[in-house]
């Protein structure tokens, strides 16, 4: 029988070996033409503003099982092809070891969850058909709609913190600096 602690953390790291062409056929990336990095006010933020935000764009996006919001978009960024292929090499293939049968996993909570940074796949139509929110101070992320459970194993304990830092490295690669770092 496993110990514990091998149950509870399992081994994390780039033991996904899908090739770019793979994971290009895996929704969201299937049917992206077109990826945006943003950084926005959190809702709560956004009520604390005494400045004017009539200069910040304002985008509503769908945001599953939360209901809808208005997020103040600080800044955008539109992803080349070479670093959506870097994207989607941390989303598929940084991972779990393959776990055992009847193995458990980990997932961690939190109670912080207030994400300033999301990335945003819209279709043809320009419309937003797929949206991955970050809040890099606590480490969780949500996807949706996420049919191929790109985001399964995003908040297993030992993974998610090399997984951020390597989702951190786009945002500031790309000149997204607003929500990365410490408040």
């Amino acid at each position: 029988m496993a110990s514990s602690s091998a149950q509870e953390n399992p081994d994390c790291g780039w033991y996904g070996t899908k090739t770019v062409a793979e994971r290009n056929a895996m929704f969201p990336f299937n049917k992206a033409k077109k990826v945006v990095l943003v950084s926005y006010y959190s809702p709560f933020e956004a009520k604390d503003l005494k400045s004017d935000l009539d200069t910040i764009t304002k985008l509503k996006v769908v945001r599953g099982v939360y209901g809808s919001d208005i997020y103040n978009i600080i800044e955008t960024k539109e992803l080349d092809q070479d670093w959506i292929n870097q994207l989607s090499h941390i989303l598929v293939n940084y991972t779990i070891k393959k776990k055992k049968p009847g193995e458990i996993i980990l997932i961690s909570e939190t109670a912080c969850y207030d994400p300033r940074n999301s990335i945003l796949f819209y279709d043809e139509n320009n419309t937003i058909i797929c949206c991955y929110e970050i809040c890099f101070y606590c480490f969780k992320t949500n996807m949706w709609p996420d049919p191929d459970d790109v985001n399964g194993y995003a908040d297993v304990e030992n993974c998610k913190f090399t997984r951020i830092d390597e989702l951190k490295h786009i945002f500031r690669k790309n000149g997204i600096t607003y929500g990365i770092d410490e408040k």
